[in-house]
């Protein structure tokens, strides 16, 4: 089975938090979450609430500089600083990545 990633909805941001019940074990002193909850999601990305979406690990894409696997609404077309125009130079990066050395495409 194919791994499932959660994603917030408006950003595509993996730091997201599921709002969650959660019970008391006496033998191991740790909380264990009983259930989650669809409302009351916050991404940690956007700083909000959110809702939670799964994405299938097949479906994502690999960041080209650090090669963390993304959603593909979170990467941004790049093409390298000096490349030429003509050529097909274009690369997919991810927020934490597009900075310098890259110019939009």
């Amino acid at each position: 089975m194919a791994k499932k990633y959660m994603v917030c909805s408006r950003c595509y941001g993996q730091n997201v938090k599921a709002d969650a019940y959660a019970g008391w074990n006496v033998e191991t002193q740790q909380w264990e979450i009983d259930q989650t909850f669809d409302k009351g999601a916050y991404c940690d990305d956007c700083d909000g609430e959110c809702r939670i979406e799964a994405v299938d690990e097949d479906e994502m894409m690999a960041c080209h500089e650090c090669n963390k696997l993304t959603h593909p609404n979170a990467l941004d077309a790049k093409r390298p600083e000096g490349a030429d125009e003509n050529a097909d130079a274009t690369i997919l990066l991810c927020k934490s990545c597009y900075g310098e050395g890259y110019s939009i495409i």
